[in-house]
């Protein structure tokens, strides 16, 4: 994507992208830390009830890696690294 440039050669919107992006990441951190306790506490119940394929869900299950590789991928594409 090209960006407009002023007469001095800078590229205009880069820094407002760039406090988007910085704000957007610590948004989507504070909800996972907030969320992610209570998922887990509810995957350790899972697994406790005996359900098969129970030990997907717990606390350092498939499941949570899959979740936290997903928000690295969300980050990195909307950071445009």
């Amino acid at each position: 994507m090209d960006l407009i440039k002023n007469k001095k050669g800078m590229q205009m919107g880069s820094i407002g992208k760039w406090i988007g992006v910085f704000i957007g990441i610590t948004v989507l951190f504070l909800v996972v830390a907030e969320l992610y306790p209570e998922a887990s506490d509810a995957g350790d119940d899972l697994n406790e009830s005996g359900l098969p394929l129970g030990s997907l869900f717990v606390g350092g299950g498939v499941v949570f890696v899959i979740l936290a590789a997903g928000i690295l991928f969300v980050v990195i594409k909307r950071g445009g690294f």
